[in-house]
């Protein structure tokens, strides 16, 4: 099995489905990344598919995650009516 990315490499993650953040490689096993945050202590392993080689990567895959998030609320809201709206 072939990685994609090696050890010591800055990669990016979408965290909290809100923005872009970059991290480094510390570890790679059974087709998991550990990976260290750049800006506080702390780590995480996550697979391939979760990781953004470049911010711009990991921000177009938020912001396509983002628009079909709202489609569907605003799908959901159409037909919505609360019990408290009484009709005279």
């Amino acid at each position: 099995m072939k990685n994609r990315f090696k050890i010591g490499d800055h990669v990016y993650i979408v965290e909290c489905g809100l923005y872009a953040k970059e991290v480094v490689i510390v570890g790679i096993a059974g087709g998991f990344y550990q990976i260290c945050f750049t800006d506080r202590q702390g780590s995480l392993r996550l697979k391939e598919s979760k990781l953004y080689a470049t911010k711009e990567e990991a921000e177009s895959v938020w912001s396509s995650h983002r628009a079909a998030t709202q489609k569907k609320i605003t799908q959901e809201r159409k037909g919505f009516h609360s019990p408290y709206a009484y009709e005279w």
